[in-house]
């Protein structure tokens, strides 16, 4: 979600690529639907939704490209990265509905949970990690995957907020 004009789309079509999934299906959401022409040349199979991400027509239809893709190509994985309002409430919202996407051992990653002082804009107000410590304890079947954070240096977006499906 939040894809902008395709920045995130485009960084993520590479990441599949370098893990030899170039056939995987990328859906991304915005409701501005400003995607930079690349995002359609770079010829990787790509979903673009100009819709808002919490409209619920936008997830009936993420919800059936995800289940489509995964019946066509197998049980390949999936990684659902949340990256358009990063308040506390908006956050909470997408992660009630876009979190059932997950089976055991993908990721739900919420990106920006950094702000509100983790560590950075300690003026910003309830924010995306308090949505994610707030999932946390619930019972969903979610854990936050310090190892991968840590994988990737000490400098990150998203502190605590990878969160992998048990």
């Amino acid at each position: 979600t939040g894809g902008q004009r395709g920045g995130s789309a485009l960084f993520f079509m590479n990441v599949l690529d370098t893990l030899g999934l170039s056939k995987s299906l990328m859906v991304s959401v915005d409701s501005s639907g400003n995607w930079d022409e690349r995002v359609y040349q770079y010829g990787h199979p790509v979903a673009l939704i100009k819709r808002d991400c919490l409209a619920p027509e936008t997830i009936a239809a993420v919800h059936t490209l995800v289940r489509e893709a995964q019946t066509y190509s197998g049980h390949e994985p999936i990684i659902v990265s949340l990256d358009s309002v990063h308040t506390e409430d908006h956050v909470w919202r997408e992660l009630e509905l876009y979190s059932s996407l997950c089976r055991p051992g993908d990721y739900l990653v919420v990106e920006d949970a950094d702000h509100s002082g983790h560590p950075i804009m300690s003026d910003y107000g309830p924010s995306a990690w308090h949505a994610v410590q707030r999932f946390l304890s619930t019972a969903a079947p979610f854990v936050a995957d310090d190892e991968i954070e840590r994988a990737y240096g000490p400098v990150t977006g998203s502190p605590s907020a990878w969160l992998r499906r048990i």
